[in-house]
């Protein structure tokens, strides 16, 4: 396995804090949400990545008309993921490297049996 793709698989999974309830009532919206948190701070690509609608369509499905859908999610994800550098566009999203959704550190691990 090569260095980066064993980096890409041992990192910690970003935590999903505070978007399932901001999010609640649109899996699209949601999907987007925990695919941006895992997609964007791993972006190397300093002018991004651009990832056309037909790529967006084949992972997220068919639910949504030519974007329209697409975009009324991100705006909303936005909301909850404020620093995430997203470029919707005619032929696909741009996506750019931005900051974790949720800083290291700054949630707290809930262990099986712990009380709240």
């Amino acid at each position: 396995m090569k260095k980066l793709q064993f980096q890409e698989v041992a990192d910690p999974t970003r935590p999903i804090v505070g978007a399932p309830q901001a999010l609640q009532g649109d899996p699209l919206a949601l999907d987007l949400y925990t695919w941006l948190t895992y997609r964007l701070p791993r972006v190397r690509h300093r002018n991004g990545v651009l990832i056309g609608w037909a790529d967006l369509h084949a992972q997220f499905g068919g639910t949504y008309s030519q974007g329209r859908q697409f975009r009324a999610a991100l705006t909303k994800v936005a909301k909850v993921y404020p620093g995430a550098k997203v470029e919707p566009g005619k032929t696909g999203v741009l996506v750019k490297p931005s900051p974790p959704a949720v800083a290291r550190g700054k949630h707290r691990v809930v262990k099986i049996g712990d009380h709240f």
